[in-house]
């Protein structure tokens, strides 16, 4: 990686670059592949980090990259909370963000989580244009590659043939136990990313 980023950055400059994207994440590397199809451009992809770990690959090994000197992880904080977090030091919440090739995503589980529709509404309400979350929706949906089991109702939500491939968990044995428990609660099945965001997943 390191001999690879030298080259690239020493043999060009931005000039001569049809796009340069910074940070290597899901996002960057998605959009990476989508300006290369014109076989004309040249684009360059920054990262900050290098490649992830092996144990990156096994999403119940992400623990890894948590700690305080981990070199995967930007290690984010909030500011201290008044009314909230009392249980964290200084009143603080991590938030972990992925220093490496493949971004948060190589450091988060493998969870592929889009967000609350009334986040993006709101921000469009707050004057952003183009944030709110029908047209937001359009740019993941060509990001992705939806792998899995899709029901009538959650297929408007999900793309075929992008990029980034997102399918469904492989739950270990003992989650038959905490969704049975989650359905008792009365906390129905559904697709984070899809039209519901309550419920288990």
């Amino acid at each position: 990686m390191d001999a690879w980023r030298s080259a690239a950055v020493e043999g060009a400059s931005a000039e001569q670059h049809a796009g340069v994207g910074v940070g290597a994440g899901s996002a960057g590397c998605a959009l990476a592949a989508r300006l290369s199809e014109v076989r004309s451009w040249q684009v360059l992809l920054l990262e900050a980090g290098g490649q992830p770990p092996a144990a990156s690959k096994i999403p119940a090994f992400s623990i890894h990259s948590y700690s305080r000197k981990s070199i995967y992880n930007y290690y984010f904080s909030t500011t201290s909370q008044k009314n909230a977090l009392y249980a964290y030091e200084n009143n603080k919440l991590v938030a972990n963000a992925g220093k490496v090739v493949g971004g948060s995503s190589a450091v988060n589980y493998m969870l592929y989580y889009r967000g609350n529709r009334r986040d993006y509404d709101r921000w469009a309400a707050l004057g952003n244009t183009g944030w709110d979350y029908d047209t937001v929706l359009q740019y993941y949906k060509k990001a992705e590659n939806y792998e899995g089991k899709l029901s009538a109702e959650d297929l408007p939500y999900h793309g075929l043939g992008g990029p980034l491939s997102v399918s469904n968990s492989n739950w270990f044995d003992l989650s038959k136990y905490i969704f049975a428990a989650a359905k008792e609660l009365g906390f129905e099945k559904i697709d984070p990313n899809a039209n519901k965001t309550i419920g288990k997943y």
